[in-house]
């Protein structure tokens, strides 16, 4: 085995590699991943709650947009978007149980940008110094809900244009990567405390961003397929286990760009004379 290492590293893409997969065990990559799968999938349905009682509030006077919008922005969840595009209800927009509602909503999204926070500070090794405190890591939190929120609604209302003009399928294909690569750079932003650079963070950044893309446009599909049999003897429950799965493909792809960052910074870092 060592053997076989010492010859990998002699090529630097496969030395590369092998940096990341060390690094990975060393930060206890499984533990981050299956923290943050499991605060995503936390963040989802109050995700779809909350855009749903905004769209009501933005656009109450076009209902028929406001359904249509909705409707092709939820249908783009792989494997659960159409069991909840059935099943969508409206909150309240008045009164104080709306007000209850909307925020506890809003902590409840909050949860997979902390952890994502978390996830990124100890990537780095940074001390707590370096981290934001309680407050600058709630507005960081929000920020991040904000964009996957924009995100996810961008690529939705696009959608929905698509349609209306009849323009080619690969036409919200390049739509929704374009998002994706403006999405993903600002979320690794974000989610990185401001004492690594930004130019540290655009390569895995992109790299996340077109995994992103691949697995919305074409992983639901492939996981929809593997698990029918499980969904006609699990129901609805068969069907969160798919989105489960594909959210842990998502998030360890983008746990391994983030340290892919980690170790490109490492290399790049200039060695001190004694």
């Amino acid at each position: 085995m060592a053997r076989l290492e010492a010859a990998a590293r002699r090529f630097a893409a496969s030395a590369f590699v092998l940096d990341v997969v060390a690094e990975r065990q060393r930060t206890r990559g499984a533990r981050m991943v299956a923290a943050l799968t499991y605060y995503a999938l936390l963040a989802t349905f109050p995700l779809v709650l909350l855009l749903v009682t905004v769209l009501g509030i933005v656009l109450a006077d076009n209902p028929s947009l406001q359904e249509r919008i909705l409707a092709s922005t939820v249908a783009d969840l792989p494997i659960i978007g159409s069991s909840l595009q059935d099943n969508l209800g409206t909150l309240p927009i008045n009164g104080p149980l709306a007000i209850v509602g909307l925020l506890t909503l809003i902590w409840g999204s909050l949860a997979v940008g902390r952890s994502g926070q978390e996830a990124m500070a100890d990537l780095w090794d940074l001390p707590v110094t370096d981290r934001p405190g309680f407050t600058g890591s709630l507005a960081r939190s929000g920020a991040v809900v904000s964009v996957i929120g924009l995100a996810g609604l961008a690529n939705g209302t696009f959608s929905v244009l698509a349609a209306d003009r009849h323009w080619p399928w690969w036409s919200v294909a390049v739509a929704l990567l374009v998002i994706d690569l403006l999405a993903a750079p600002a979320v690794f932003r974000i989610v990185t405390p401001s004492a690594v650079p930004t130019r540290a963070l655009l390569a895995g950044a992109l790299i996340s961003a077109v995994v992103w893309t691949l697995l919305l446009l074409a992983g639901g599909s492939l996981i929809s397929a593997q698990l029918t049999r499980s969904t006609e003897l699990y129901g609805f429950f068969g069907l969160v286990l798919g989105f489960i799965l594909w959210l842990s493909v998502g998030m360890q792809a983008s746990l391994l760009a983030a340290i892919a960052n980690v170790v490109l910074a490492r290399d790049q870092r200039p060695v001190s004379g004694g």
